[in-house]
């Protein structure tokens, strides 16, 4: 889905009478669990918190009660445990209607694509208390952000601009100082419509969705694998052709645990039509990319790759549902197993997915939906249990205000 699309899918269902919500639960508040340690401001080091500790999930209202663009933020509080609750913390930044929210690995800076193009960049404090450092940075090249990708050392983040190369498409990257400052933005590396960047665990490899890479272009590929340089360009390594046509845009991408498989999702509405999106699934052995099928999912937004095996999460927008796509398939190859069983009602158009990284609850997806914001938990055991959907404000779905467009989750 485009933003302009999901404005008007979002308003349709929203304004036309309350939904079903067939007993959704939600969660009670969670515990004072032990909050992410504190950024040493004295080193610049964001060391990642360590055990079981409570989280912050931030989310964005990106309409007002009449259906118009709002600059309306929450922080909601993750438990250590799971449950999510609502203490009534907000700001104002910048409109965004879709997208993930990324934070440094402390999780004291967040960074969120936004609707013009611009970045919204927010501090943290340790009790969930917001500071906005920069509502709308846009850096010095005039980069469009459509998605956003935290280096591991946090101390700099990489901004997909999904547009053609004479348009500015490309990956540039944004420098966050000791403060949160924000600075750069210079371009890194040319792209044609680059839609999902994933490092490969272990090494100086990255996937890049796009139609082509720095000095790699006109390939016809659509999936390309670089040798990532934090000092350089990066270069060119091999490339995979994974949906055959060209007529991929590129909605949610994932990479497995192992780094041996990328998914692709196609949200191509116009192209293929409703109904008949997909994901493709891109191999890697080596610096070896080869495309291994392409598989049928609605409006695919978003793709979460589980930390224990080959089990992929895919929100299906335009479907109401999340899929499960595993390696089930004749000579382990993918295929899609389907929905999991909900608790309580349908997912209504989700959207964004972010996964908690750390903890007990490692491994539980949090996807943004129409009303609130839905738990799905990844298991050791290839399970995938979907604990329902946190609903916010009323629950009646009148509330054009309540509507969660874009999330993130602090590590």
């Amino acid at each position: 889905m485009t933003k302009a699309i999901v404005f008007v899918a979002v308003a349709a269902v929203a304004c036309g009478g309350s939904p079903s919500h067939g007993g959704s639960p939600d969660a009670p508040s969670g515990g004072d669990d032990d909050a992410a340690p504190p950024h040493d401001a004295g080193t610049c080091a964001r060391t990642a918190p360590t055990g079981d500790h409570a989280h912050r999930v931030v989310i964005s209202h990106p309409f007002d009660g009449s259906g118009n663009p709002a600059t309306a933020w929450e922080v909601l509080a993750l438990s250590g445990s799971g449950e999510l609750s609502e203490p009534g913390v907000t700001f104002q930044m910048g409109v965004e209607s879709e997208g993930a929210v990324v934070f440094t690995p402390d999780g004291a800076l967040g960074l969120a694509p936004q609707d013009d193009g611009s970045v919204g960049v927010f501090a943290l404090a340790d009790d969930g208390t917001p500071t906005v450092l920069d509502a709308a940075f846009t850096g010095s090249s005039g980069m469009y952000a459509d998605r956003i990708v935290m280096d591991p050392a946090g101390d700099h983040a990489y901004v997909l601009d999904q547009q053609t190369r004479d348009n500015g498409g490309g990956v540039y990257r944004i420098d966050l100082a000791c403060d949160g400052t924000p600075s750069g933005g210079d371009l890194v590396v040319a792209a044609t419509l680059p839609g999902g960047l994933a490092f490969v665990p272990g090494g100086d490899r990255a996937l890049l969705a796009a139609g082509d890479v720095g000095s790699n272009s006109g390939s016809g590929n659509d999936t390309q694998l670089v040798q990532w340089s934090e000092t350089g360009v990066p270069s060119f390594v091999g490339g995979a052709n994974a949906f055959g046509d060209g007529m991929a845009i590129v909605g949610g991408t994932a990479l497995t645990a192992d780094g041996s498989a990328f998914l692709i999702g196609d949200i191509n509405q116009f192209e293929t039509g409703e109904g008949s999106n997909r994901i493709a699934v891109v191999t890697r052995d080596g610096d070896t990319l080869a495309p291994a099928g392409v598989l049928p999912i609605d409006d695919p937004e978003a793709l979460v790759a589980s930390p224990f095996g080959d089990v992929v999460l895919a929100t299906s927008g335009f479907g109401n549902a999340v899929e499960v796509l595993d390696t089930s398939g004749s000579g382990g190859a993918w295929t899609v197993r389907g929905e999991p069983t909900y608790t309580g009602a349908k997912p209504e158009l989700p959207g964004a997915a972010v996964e908690v990284t750390i903890g007990a609850i490692a491994a539980l997806v949090l996807v943004s939906e129409l009303e609130g914001v839905r738990r799905v938990e990844l298991r050791s055991d290839g399970h995938v249990v979907d604990d329902g959907r946190f609903t916010i404000g009323d629950g009646t779905g009148n509330d054009l205000a309540a509507i969660v467009g874009a999330i993130g989750v602090t590590p």
